[in-house]
């Protein structure tokens, strides 16, 4: 009996690790007059997105625990967004230019201010990510074409064509690594112009996700992002069944892996770091409502609304998660939809674990005093 208390006891004690349940402090962004969206997090802490001002207008916004919410302008329009930052504090979205709704791809930093990036022959260009070696991916019209092509820009041989291959019709690049891997989405002649999910890197160039079929009837439909193990998130679709979508992780290793939903249809993933914590939103089964998550490798798909001691937050999307584990997004608070930073607290074990844990210890000095007894 002694040796089964002691066994029960040290499985507990060993678990104990296991058994917590993630908790968040969340802080409000704030807004530069209306509504805010956040779309990207680096290291230090700070966030990129974009809100609505009081004149309805939309300006790209920097945050940071310092300095608050600041304006970062336009190309002289009237609308402007950030889409990511760097762990240089780099930033690259896209803004209006004057007096149209015609759009270039900027870069942005405290020395410079916001530069325009151009195009690829027509006025319509979109950063979308930037790495750490300040490799900017987004996508542009080309002079040939009104539809978008990826596009890849350094600052020495600014922008170019990502994808040059014959039978590539439409593109889009939406995040680069820091070994350069770029994902996005592209069509073809071979796609027959249907929207398909692609990796790229000079070694391997271009790789068509979605004729991955190592996880049959799953299939992936859309590349968001991927961290530096070459791990890449979106979403999937699955075979015969229409409106589902569910949120993935991929990579050569560990093959193409369903995150599952909060109970609803529909789940999509927009950020990993790498630690490979997933984040995005998923729809629930009871009012089909969209709802922030964490994918936890442990723990599975997570509510990011259980994890928050706020009930003036809805918390609806997260966008993106840094390397220690704070999430950005945007959700509605007071009933206005604003950007947030969620920041871990340290690990709480479970409450049952305790209460476990106290019976076989309080077993073993019941059975050890009267072991002493006899």
């Amino acid at each position: 009996m002694f040796r089964i208390l002691l066994i029960t006891v040290a499985t507990l004690l060993s678990t104990i690790s296991l058994s917590y349940s993630f908790s968040y402090s969340i802080q409000n962004i704030g807004t530069l007059g209306g509504t805010s969206y956040a779309n990207a997090i680096n290291d230090s802490g700070q966030v990129v997105g974009a809100s609505t001002l009081a004149d309805g207008s939309q300006h790209a916004f920097l945050y940071d625990s310092t300095n608050g919410i600041q304006d970062l302008g336009t190309l002289g329009g009237v609308r402007s967004s950030a889409a990511d930052i760097n762990n240089e504090g780099q930033i690259v979205g896209y803004s209006w230019l004057p007096g149209s709704t015609l759009e270039h791809a900027f870069l942005y930093d405290s020395i410079n201010g916001m530069q325009d990036l151009g195009d690829l022959g027509r006025p319509h260009s979109s950063a979308l990510g930037i790495n750490d070696n300040s490799a900017i991916v987004g996508y542009s019209n080309v002079s040939t074409s009104t539809r978008w092509q990826a596009m890849v820009f350094d600052e020495d041989t600014g922008m170019e064509r990502l994808l040059d291959s014959g039978g590539i019709i439409s593109s889009s690049a939406s995040a680069i690594n820091n070994n350069d891997q770029v994902v996005g989405s592209f069509s073809s002649t071979a796609t027959n112009d249907r929207l398909h999910a692609f990796s790229y890197d000079s070694t391997n160039g271009l790789v068509d996700l979605s004729e991955i079929n190592t996880s049959y009837p799953l299939y992936i439909k859309t590349a968001k992002d991927i961290n530096d193990d070459g791990t890449t998130v979106g979403s999937a679709g699955i075979l015969g069944e229409m409106y589902t979508q569910h949120a993935y992780t991929y990579n050569l290793d560990t093959g193409l892996i369903d995150l599952g939903t909060l109970g609803g249809n529909l789940s999509i993933a927009f950020g990993i770091n790498n630690l490979g914590s997933v984040v995005g939103y998923s729809t629930t089964g009871f009012s089909n409502t969209e709802q922030a998550f964490l994918y936890d490798v442990s723990l599975g798909m997570l509510n990011l609304n259980d994890l928050i001691n706020d009930e003036l937050w809805i918390l609806n999307r997260a966008t993106d998660i840094n390397e220690f584990g704070q999430i950005t997004g945007y959700g509605t608070y007071n009933g206005q939809t604003q950007a947030f930073i969620l920041t871990p607290t340290a690990p709480v074990p479970e409450p049952s674990t305790f209460l476990l844990l106290g019976c076989g210890l309080a077993g073993l000095g019941f059975y050890a005093r009267k072991r002493k007894k006899a």
